[in-house]
């Protein structure tokens, strides 16, 4: 009875109490599950995964606050990941804290995210995610790597539908033995190319010729 109800509980998370009953996109799995009416809890536990439409979490345990219906807060630890079958893009990290009303949140504990696709990979301490915009924003010293280049900022803001991902923060990219420097930088990674704004400096290799 308490790993239904509990189940139950999480199917509410992610959707508006109006749209709660014809939703049928949500599938729910975990190996153990406990709800505590008194403090508005529930506990799934053991590979747990929760999927709402294009987007599924993972998650070695998955936390769940509030009324049953009016859910505040998921909160997710060990061996975290998000994945958007939409986007193609997977986040990945030891923990994270998911706004279900505003949905919206962050990953840290060695936050990944990354776009094989486009042969894309960001790093840093912190990754927020937003669910509506399709969005990744990474802050405090970001490293990132595309194809040929590296590039390094104090924060980059990842637009994954459109495909831009622009930094901000001193921001530097690194091709071979060639750096560039700007105010800002965008890399389109769908168009394969970027753009450096403000400033731009730094040194470009050259070979000689023969």
């Amino acid at each position: 009875m308490k790993q239904i109800l509990g189940i139950l509980l999480l199917v509410l998370i992610f959707l508006p109490p109006v749209e709660a009953k014809n939703e049928k996109s949500i599938e729910i799995q975990a190996d153990h599950a406990v709800w505590d009416r008194k403090n508005n809890l529930t506990i799934l536990s053991g590979n747990v995964v929760i999927i709402r439409k294009e987007v599924k979490l993972e998650a070695s345990v998955v936390k769940a606050l509030g009324e049953l219906d009016n859910i505040e807060k998921m909160i997710g630890e060990g061996r975290v990941r998000i994945v958007d079958s939409l986007t193609k893009s997977v986040i990945t990290g030891g923990y994270i804290e998911y706004d279900c009303l505003r949905q919206c949140g962050f990953v840290t504990l060695d936050p990944v995210c990354q776009q094989e696709e486009d042969n894309l990979r960001i790093a840093s301490p912190k990754i927020e995610y937003f669910s509506k915009e399709k969005k990744s924003v990474a802050t405090g010293g970001v490293e990132i790597h595309y194809k040929d280049l590296i590039a390094r900022s104090e924060e980059a803001v990842y637009y994954t539908e459109e495909g831009r991902l622009i930094l901000t923060g001193n921001p530097q990219v690194v091709r071979s033995e060639s750096r560039l420097n700007g105010e800002g930088i965008t890399v389109y990674t769908k168009e394969d190319r970027f753009q450096i704004m403000g400033g731009v400096r730094g040194t470009i290799l050259t070979q000689s010729p023969p």
